[in-house]
């Protein structure tokens, strides 16, 4: 039997209509989401996403040109670091701070499908994972100056939406 002949995904970024509809299908990794007017009080990314079976990482950042305002990596155990690990950091002046690394749980497997909300609050991101929270990072600096969300790694999106 041959191969076939699959073409890989689209790499163009989501239209302007897709982002405004809500739900973008299938977007290709790496993948940038536009952020107008910042990512403030109740706004919320919700991504549908599985690790591939040998991922290593994938990360969800929050960013404007200069700055990252929330660094959300998720890396596994076949990583560097040698254990299941979720880092949350932020830049300051285009320089790392303080990572925070302590979780109560790590609910992401490989070749597993997860859906997950990060949404603003009054003083941090609030995430949660399969419709139970995870954890909170607190603001370092203005979301309102947030005008993209990237999302990079070892995994496939199966839909992203900003709320």
């Amino acid at each position: 039997m041959e191969a076939q002949n699959i073409p890989p995904q689209a790499t163009a970024p989501p239209s302007e209509d897709a982002v405004s509809t809500g739900v973008i299908r299938r977007p290709p990794i790496p993948f940038d989401l536009p952020v107008t007017g910042g990512f403030t009080n109740g706004r919320q990314l919700i991504l549908t996403g599985t690790p591939r079976m040998n991922a290593e990482t994938f990360c969800i950042n929050f960013c404007s040109d200069r700055e990252t305002f929330f660094h959300f990596n998720v890396r596994f155990a076949a990583s560097s670091e040698k254990k299941n690990v979720i880092v949350r950091n932020s830049t300051k002046n285009g320089k790392w701070l303080t990572e925070e690394r302590q979780a109560s749980t790590f609910p992401f497997i490989t070749g597993g499908t997860f859906d997950i909300t990060i949404e603003a609050d009054a003083d941090f991101f609030k995430v949660s994972v399969n419709g139970a929270h995870l954890m909170i990072f607190n603001y370092r600096d203005d979301p309102k100056m947030i005008d993209r969300i990237s999302i990079d790694g070892d995994l496939t999106l199966q839909q992203a939406q900003l709320i």
